[in-house]
């Protein structure tokens, strides 16, 4: 019963946790390329 009750608990702690970490490192990932490629576009034009 221990070894149920542990499992069970530490398998929704983690999805928890990873789902909103998940999430949060595409959109910083997402960002980080769109916001160097519209750097780089203004650059160019301003140049």
């Amino acid at each position: 019963m221990y070894t149920t009750s542990h499992t069970r608990e530490f398998q929704p702690a983690q999805g928890r946790r990873n789902a909103p970490l998940r999430p949060s490192t595409t959109e910083f990932a997402a960002q980080r390329p769109f916001k160097e490629k519209r750097q780089n576009k203004t650059f160019f034009e301003i140049f």
